[in-house]
């Protein structure tokens, strides 16, 4: 299960490889639980975490849904790169399949 620490050396790779994308996911996960760690006052469980990743993922195919029907192409194609990302990192990580 990914940890706030994973994510930072994972983002760390992805700022030495210059992976937008990557960066971008990555980052809005790391503020996530680390807004969620505070807000709760003590250390995520697993289930938080994994319950977090899959609510990022459902935000950015709602979001990939509202550009497509909006006509706005240019937004589909940078939100569908950082859904496929937020897709990996969930598939890797979640123990129930998606």
């Amino acid at each position: 299960m990914p940890s706030l620490q994973q994510i930072e050396s994972d983002l760390k790779l992805a700022m030495m490889e210059k992976n937008q994308t990557a960066m971008d996911v990555l980052r809005g996960l790391k503020t996530r639980l680390h807004n969620e760690k505070i807000a709760k006052g003590q250390e995520l469980s697993e289930e938080d975490i994994t319950g977090l990743l899959r609510s990022e993922l459902k935000k950015r195919k709602e979001a990939a849904g509202a550009y497509s029907k909006g006509g706005r192409q240019e937004l589909l194609k940078r939100k569908a790169r950082k859904q496929g990302f937020s897709k990996n990192i969930c598939r890797l990580n979640c123990p129930k399949r998606i």
